[in-house]
């Protein structure tokens, strides 16, 4: 009925990670996510809702529903539907608000993996914060939709990956939609950016070298480590098969997990 204040987290920017050299393998671009706050979402309404986002984006309708049902938090916190969407879909969306209630655009950071296949088992990915997680860190300021680091480097290193969330007093109306920030209580602390030991180009020969001995010897897997024995540092690291980080990080389907799977 009236406009409400509340405190509303600010998140932080991620760390980002370098090989040994500098070069740059995990950046931030800013991204178009959907999201939906089901307390805003008529249940009668709900299956004219999932069908639009599905043609819209592309999904399938299971998949839009196996989110909104497996939401971690209440039905006041928006649920994650789909990440890394076309801004002119993104418009759209935003533009039909009368038409999709409780659906949401924000516009956020998502992680770019620059050497996609080629360092995914070592970096890992991102991916939303499960009812598990979120029940043991929700003490520490995770969020019903957050993401968080699932595998590898991401997952080792979350704590310092992902800084500390800021936090601001906002005007909202009765929508809950964001009207003005009134205060900063607390400014964002950006996470720390990681150097790691691996030779990026070193890591590209190594590659080489396995596709090569796993053609020659008719195999279909293998691994292949490259320590410095003074240090113990690891320079390369190859496990074929390998998969495309960045599937995760764009928002993964289920057709497309299946395949990885497969």
């Amino acid at each position: 009925e009236t406009n409400r204040s509340a405190d509303q987290a600010v998140r932080a920017i991620r760390g980002v990670i370098y090989d040994r050299n500098g070069v740059p393998l995990v950046m931030n671009v800013p991204a178009y996510s959907v999201k939906v706050r089901p307390s805003d979402l008529p249940e009668e309404r709900r299956p004219e809702v999932v069908a639009r986002l599905a043609a819209l984006l592309r999904l399938e309708e299971t998949d839009i529903n196996l989110a909104l049902d497996s939401n971690p938090g209440s039905r006041f916190d928006l649920v994650r539907i789909a990440s890394d969407v076309d801004p002119n879909v993104a418009n759209f969306i935003s533009e039909s608000r009368l038409d999709l209630p409780g659906v949401e655009i924000v516009v956020e950071s998502r992680r770019e993996y620059a050497t996609g296949p080629l360092l995914s088992q070592v970096i890992g990915y991102t991916g939303p914060v499960s009812a598990r997680q979120l029940q043991e860190l929700k003490a520490t300021g995770y969020l019903p939709d957050d993401l968080i680091g699932k595998t590898g480097v991401e997952a080792q290193y979350e704590k310092e990956l992902r800084g500390t969330y800021g936090l601001e007093s906002v005007e909202k109306d009765a929508a809950g939609r964001k009207l003005q920030v009134l205060r900063t209580i607390s400014e964002p602390v950006a996470g720390t950016s990681l150097e790691l030991t691996i030779d990026v180009q070193d890591q590209r020969w190594a590659e080489q070298a396995l596709r090569w001995g796993m053609s020659e010897a008719g195999l279909k897997r293998g691994v292949v480590i490259v320590m410095n024995p003074q240090t113990g540092e690891i320079l390369a690291l190859v496990s074929l098969p390998t998969y495309d980080d960045n599937l995760f990080a764009h928002g993964i389907s289920g057709a497309e997990y299946q395949a990885l799977l497969d």
